[in-house]
């Protein structure tokens, strides 16, 4: 007799974990476009400093993650090689730029806390 109860209690809960594996597996699959939609075209990173992002897809080893003066999110600058005969060469570095991203512990300000407690600095340099 006990042996018909645990096979009932155990059909029973069987039904019950499979029941929510269906209703999590279907809100995976709610998310999962989404998730692709945040994703596209983006490369995942991880910068010198340890921070991690995604950037554009065409970054490469060597961009620098900035927060321009003011701003809310980083974007992602290749530094440019000036030739010697450029007219418009100045002594301040020249970057192009390449894109927004998103980098873990930089974002909405959190750059600006990190500039006034020292631990980031601020950089002066042209986009072209």
């Amino acid at each position: 007799m006990q042996l018909s109860k645990y096979m009932t209690l155990s059909s029973r809960i069987s039904a019950t974990i499979s029941r929510s594996k269906v209703g999590f597996m279907k809100r995976v699959y709610k998310f999962v476009p989404h998730v692709m939609k945040a994703t596209a075209l983006r490369r995942f990173f991880i910068s010198r400093q340890g921070y991690i992002g995604l950037a554009p897809l065409g970054t490469e080893v060597g961009d620098l993650v900035c927060v321009l003066a003011g701003g809310r999110a980083p974007f992602i600058v290749r530094p440019v090689q000036q030739s010697e005969g450029d007219h418009q060469a100045t002594s301040k570095a020249v970057c192009r730029l390449l894109g927004d991203s998103y980098v873990h512990g930089l974002m909405d300000g959190a750059a600006a806390k990190l500039v006034d407690d020292g631990i980031l600095q601020v950089k002066n340099f042209e986009l072209i």
